[in-house]
């Protein structure tokens, strides 16, 4: 934010872009899991992450970059990734609600 601390309207179109973005690679990791597309996975993982470098959210991130290095272990099963996808997923819905919030307040 204090990037943009004189200018809201930018501030504003960041976060517009931001959930529109983060909605379409929402979608793409849940398929990516449900298919069980490693590949997929670590790419979206990978966006994410990126996306993330100008939001100021670390646990989201953290969550993010602590999935990632489990994918890039090779040795992945999906039942016990399960409960950190799901929180994963839980955490995107969140700051999603947090945008959406934010823009109509």
């Amino acid at each position: 934010k204090e990037i943009y601390k004189n200018n809201e309207e930018e501030l504003e179109e960041l976060f517009e872009i931001s959930i529109k973005e983060f909605k379409n690679s929402r979608k793409t990791f849940k398929k990516a899991f449900q298919t069980k597309d490693i590949k997929l996975l670590e790419d979206e993982v990978h966006r994410f992450i990126g996306g993330l470098n100008y939001l100021a959210l670390p646990r989201l991130e953290n969550s993010l970059k602590k999935f990632e290095s489990l994918l890039k272990t090779k040795n992945t099963n999906f039942d016990e990734l399960k409960p950190l996808y799901d929180s994963l997923d839980e955490e995107i819905l969140n700051y999603f609600k947090f945008l959406e919030n934010r823009k109509s307040s």
